[in-house]
Parts: structure tokens; sequence; C-alpha cells
């Protein structure tokens, strides 16, 4: 016992099911029924909340089974007898199911059981807990194989058990398609049983307090406009109302106990049941010709070869063309693979000429399969309808639909298919690693492939810096970096969304501002007043190495991959773009070629007129290996703390000093001189400090 595995099984009427089929608490009728008579009889029992709270019940189990039990008494004709919350005790439970062995073979028997239960996992044992139950205590319970034994106690013609939680699933078989007439199937025996598929009923996607698959059998029989209905239509509804909410396929098919089981659960409303159960199978006993009562009957539909039935007798296919009936009433059914049953009353006098049109749609319950196999195994699988929620080897009704298959760092693909009744879809699904990638923000990546370089700048080179000593590192793993600086338009919506306040605004002491000889602090201005006026497009500056660390915090609540700093290594690499030179250029920069302070001499470089403020990105060509800007506009935070470079052999994948008071900034900016805008020029700052003159740009991966 105390290897019970306890899991609240919503709706846990397969646990019963031969038991519940042992016994409805019915009285035997005063009178006798005639020989043809059949009775139509239910047990409804539903629980919704226990006397033991330690017992979890969806909230929806006691309305449900009301509603089911409704909709059968009115509309089907049946007897129903409903156990609800408190009168769902054990004792009261076991009587009720005890008394189904009393009931003649002319009868058809419905068990419907929404409430909780309890499996074994070790043993595959699985119990039913009634209102009265302790918590833990399966002697409390009712045990499945107490059940079993019940089930073939029944006399019943027809049997149909419905169980919202999983029930040992050996003896259950495939679902047979017969197209035979529903009069016909009526005469032999049946044993259905229908499951959620699950050890807990399904959660309801609207309200995940409340079960699905009580729903849905309640849906099932009000959307039914059919005289005659059948289990296996019956359970097509509930199928497709199961699996659109949860992507679980219901388990259906014939209990294997030992007898014959080759009929249909029939439910009838009440005009059609005497013809039902007197098994009128012979075309003759509505056949008009010669009889001095015959009609014409002619029956259009759009979908031809659509089989009909005349009060459940076969009568041909459409369209249907002068045909002589005996005059009455008929009920008219048209039915098709792949298509749902359509049903229609029709009465015909005696001599008259009858045209009836009837419709008939694609099935929307006779669903396909669908399993993708997509490479990287990492992808997600979205419709882009935003409703429907893929699993592999998901059910799906008839119709055209889109998935879009993505992952971070591959090109998206969009897949259109279609969907037909019965048909199994697998498709392989290989996503090409993307060279640039975007992100909702506009951000665009370029994909940087590994490699080795020389970072630093040799002893000849004018203007370096003493912190510039050349060594080899190697970087081991592709990166996308940003190809342009972060901009203003983009930070805009950071702040619009969060209401941030960058370090130099809750100072007080504002960021540093080059006024054109000197470097002043000024909380006059800000980074949506650097001094000069800019666009949305524009690198945003006055922003500290803290602040971009906190739009980066934002940017990766989206979900949209994980965003950083690059570090050091990285952003020089990049920036040489594969150059041994100064810059990606080649040994000088022009004017034309970057955003950068060019009245300076230096060396052969050509002069020019500075512009001095920064410019929209991109304005300027890319280095070849497609980034903007990374000489000159705005310098860049990097990642790593400030420190001398560790040139003993090669780095591999470096990150720069443990710790520090500075962090490193890359690039030059449009008041640096160009010797300042080479690849291996290195500066710090105080990561609280932000300047007019510094942004950043991201690391995706």
């Amino acid at each position: 016992m105390k290897l019970i595995k306890k899991s609240v099984v919503m709706g846990f009427l397969a646990v019963i099911l031969p038991l519940l089929l042992h016994g409805l608490c019915f009285g035997a009728p005063e009178t006798k029924a005639p020989a043809k008579a059949h009775l139509f009889k239910a047990l409804i029992i539903g629980v919704s909340n226990y006397s033991d709270k330690n017992i979890k019940a969806f909230s929806g189990s006691g309305s449900d089974a009301q509603k089911i039990g409704k909709i059968l008494t009115d509309v089907y004709g049946f007897q129903v007898k409903t156990l609800l919350n408190e009168k769902a005790t054990r004792n009261e439970i076991i009587s009720s199911m005890s008394q189904l062995s009393d009931l003649p073979q002319e009868s058809s028997v419905m068990v419907v059981f929404l409430g909780s239960g309890e499996k074994d996992q070790l043993y595959d044992y699985t119990y039913w807990i009634p209102h009265d139950a302790k918590s833990g205590d399966v002697l409390t319970y009712i045990d499945n194989r107490q059940i079993a034994k019940q089930i073939k106690k029944i006399k019943s013609k027809h049997l149909l058990m419905i169980s919202g939680a999983s029930y040992p699933a050996a003896g259950i078989t495939g679902v047979p398609q017969s197209q035979e007439e529903l009069s016909k199937k009526f005469q032999g025996q049946s044993r259905w049983v229908l499951l959620s598929g699950l050890n807990i009923d399904v959660p309801d996607s609207a309200d995940p307090s409340t079960g699905a698959f009580g729903k849905a059998i309640f849906q099932s029989f009000k959307k039914n406009q059919s005289s005659v209905f059948s289990v296996q239509d019956f359970y097509k509804g509930v199928q497709s109302s199961v699996s659109a909410k949860s992507g679980i396929k219901p388990v259906f098919g014939v209990f294997d106990s030992g007898q014959v089981s080759g009929g249909e659960f029939l439910f009838a409303k009440p005009e059609a049941q005497a013809a039902l159960i007197s098994g009128e199978t012979s075309a003759a006993s509505i056949e008009g010709e010669g009889t001095g009562n015959d009609a014409v009957l002619n029956i259009n539909s759009p979908i031809q070869g659509a089989d009909i039935y005349l009060n459940g007798i076969p009568w041909g296919k459409t369209p249907l063309k002068d045909k002589k009936v005996i005059a009455g009433k008929y009920s008219v059914k048209l039915s098709k693979d792949g298509y749902d049953p359509s049903q229609s009353e029709v009465t015909i006098a005696v001599g008259e000429t009858k045209e009836l049109d009837i419709d008939i749609l694609p099935s929307k319950s006779s669903e396909g399969i669908l399993k993708f196999t997509v490479t990287p195994q990492t992808a997600s699988v979205l419709f882009t309808d935003g409703k429907t929620k893929y699993s592999p080897g998901m059910s799906l009704s008839p119709g055209k639909y889109q998935v879009e298959v993505s992952s971070f760092g591959y090109e998206k693909q969009k897949i259109d298919f279609d969907i037909t009744p019965g048909a199994k879809i697998e498709k392989n699904i290989n996503l090409k690693e993307a060279s640039v990638i975007q992100n909702s923000l506009g951000m665009k990546f370029v994909k940087i492939a590994p490699g080795g370089f020389v970072m630093g700048s040799g002893s000849d080179v004018q203007n370096r810096g003493a912190d510039e000593i050349s060594h080899q590192v190697k970087i081991s793993k592709a990166f996308f970096i940003q190809a342009t600086e972060v901009t203003n338009g983009q930070w805009s919506e950071f702040v619009k969304a969060t209401s941030y306040k960058t370090d130099s605004e809750t100072s007080g002491n504002g960021p540093w501002i080059w006024i054109g000889h000197k470097w002043e602090q000024d909380p006059a201005y800000s980074w949506a007043k650097p001094g000069f006026q800019q666009t949305q497009d524009a690198p945003v500056v006055c922003v500290s190495w803290n602040d971009a660390n906190k739009f980066i915090a934002w940017i990766n609540a989206k979900g949209e991959g994980t965003y950083r700093l690059p570090t050091e290594a990285e952003w020089e690499y990049a920036a040489r773009a594969g150059s041994k030179d100064n810059f990606s250029t080649g040994q000088c920069l022009s004017p034309q070629q970057a955003n950068f302070d060019s009245t300076a001499l230096w060396g052969k470089c050509q002069t020019g007129k500075p512009l001095k403020m920064t410019v929209k990105t991109a304005n300027f060509p890319a280095n070849p290996w497609g980034l903007f800007d990374m000489h000159g506009n705005a310098m860049e935070w990097c990642g790593d703390w400030y420190g001398e470079y560790q040139v003993s052999g090669e780095a591999l994948d470096p990150k720069g000093a443990k710790t520090g008071t500075n962090r490193v900034a890359r690039g030059g900016a449009w008041e640096s001189y160009v010797y300042q805008c080479r690849s291996a020029k290195r500066f710090s700052f105080v990561p609280e400090e932000s300047y007019n003159n510094l942004g950043f740009r991201l690391v995706a991966e």
C-alpha cells in the first residue's frame, strides 16, 4: 500500500469500467415491458469536492456531470441516476453499480464518472476515489480489480463506460469502422470504453481549474443534430474538442470483457427509437413500387457518392433520382468517409415528388496526425494562428495550417501544410544556420566565425599605447555581434517600458560633455540631450556601463535570445575583420570611411572637416564582415575589466582582468583623432560614469 504514488485523477471514469456497469441504482419497472422494449439507462457520477480536503478535484466535475445527465434525459430519453459530491459515497456507488447486473438484456447502459483517483505506479493498479474517502487510505477507495470482475455480470446488450482518468489499457482494442446500417448493428452486443488519455482530466485552457473532458462530452451531445447518434461519431466530437485544447488524444475502443462486442452503442432520440429497436433492415419495408401509397424522393448533394440511409436502411448513394418510397415520414442520413454525417427529416405525401438538398461537410473530427523531426533539437515549433499548441504526434482536424520553426542562430522556416482526414504527416526539418539574425527591436546581428588573430599593435605604430602589447588570441566559437551600435530608438523602447533613469540622471551630476577643448560634467544633459541633435537611428550615448547592462537584462527577459556586451578580444577580432593593419580599411582611415575628428595629421592619412556629433548608424560603409561604425561615431563599452594583457602563449577566448576599477571601451568616437580609432586602441572608464561619445553594441548567443 505504501508504494502507491498519488496523482489526482480527474474524472476517473474508466477505473470503474466493469464495476460501474455492474449496477445502476434503478428499481425494477412496475409493469413488464413488451418483448421488443429496450431500456436506456445512465449512471452519472460527479465529484468536484471531497470531505477530505487533501484530495483535489476539478471544480467543474459536478456541474459537467449534471449537464450530461440532463441532456441524456431531455434529448435521448435516458433514465438517469446522478450521484453528485456528498451523495457519491463509497457505499452508494457500489450499491448503484451492483444493481446494473439486474437490468435485462434488452438495455443500453452508460456510466460516466467525473472525479479523482490514484494510480499505483509500481503495480499499475488504479483506484476510484469516492467523496467520503480518506487521502492515502486505499481501503476507502474502489480498486479497479474489483471493478473488472463486475463487468462480466452485466447482461445489457450495450455498454458504454466513460472515464476522465486512466484505466489499464490492456484489453482495449481498436475502433471498428464498419459502414453497416445502424439498425442492424444495434441488434449486436457492444462493449465500449472512452478514456481521457491521462491520469487526470485535461485542464480546460480557458479555465484551468476545471476539466476539458467533461465539457467535451456534453458539447458532443449538444452539437449532434442526428436522430440516431453512434458512439463512434460521439467520440469524434469529444476527440476534436480535447485534442484542440491540449494536444492529448483520448483513448477509445472496444472493451474486451470476454463478451461479444460486434454491435454499436447508439443514442437515439425518442422519435427514432422505435424503428431502431425494431431492427428493420430490409429495403422492402420502405420500397414504394406498386404499393398504391408510393411517392418519389430525389436527394441531391454537392458531394457525390455519399451513402444514403432512410430510417437507418441503406438507400443508395448521392445523387438519388426518382426513387419510389412509401409515403410517410423519414429520417434521412448522408454519410461518407472523411465527412461529418448529415441528418434531415422529410415527410412525403402519396403521389408527391420531393426534392431534398443535403450538404455534407468535411469532417473536423476525422483527424490527421502531425509529427516534425527538427534539427537542431532546441528549435521551437509554433502554429502561426496563435491558438494551436504543437506536440509531436498530435492530432489535427482537417484543414490548412502554417507553423514557424525557429532556433537562435538559425534561419526561421514557415511551413504550410494541409491535413486531410486520416492523414499522417511526418516531416524532417533542418534549419539552416543564419549569417544574420534580427530581434523584435530591429537589432541585427552578424555571425562571426571562430579564428585566431594578433591582438594589440606593434611597437612601430605611431601614438601606440603602452597597454597594446601584441599577442596571439584564439576565438574558439562563432558568435553574433550587433551590426550597429545600439540606437536611440532601441534605447527609448527600454526607457518607455521600464521608466529607467540612467546613473547620471539618478546621481544628479549628469554625464560628461565634450565642449570642444575639455570635458565638463553637467546635469543639464542626458542620453536624450547629449549636447547635439540626434535622430532615432543615431547611437545612444551618455549611458554608463551599468546602464548598458540594465538594458541587457531587460532585453534578455523578452525570451528572444541571450545578450551581453562583447569581450574586448571579440570586439577587436570583429573590428579587424581579418586585417592585420591599424584599421579594417588598412593603415589609414579617411573621413569618407568613418565619423571622427579628421582635422589632425597622422601619417599619410587624409584630413577633412569633422562633423562634431554622432550621425545615424550605418551611415558609413561596413567593414568586410558587415559591421558598421567599428571605427568612430561612438566608443563602445566592452564587458571586461581593464587590465594588462596576459601575453604568455596563445590566449583562448580571453575575458580580461578578473577584477578592476574601470571597464574597457573601444572604437574611438566622433571627437576622437584618427589614431584613437585604431582597432587596437584601448580606453577605460569608471562603470558608473557616462560620456556623450560613449555607447555600446551587443553580442547575442
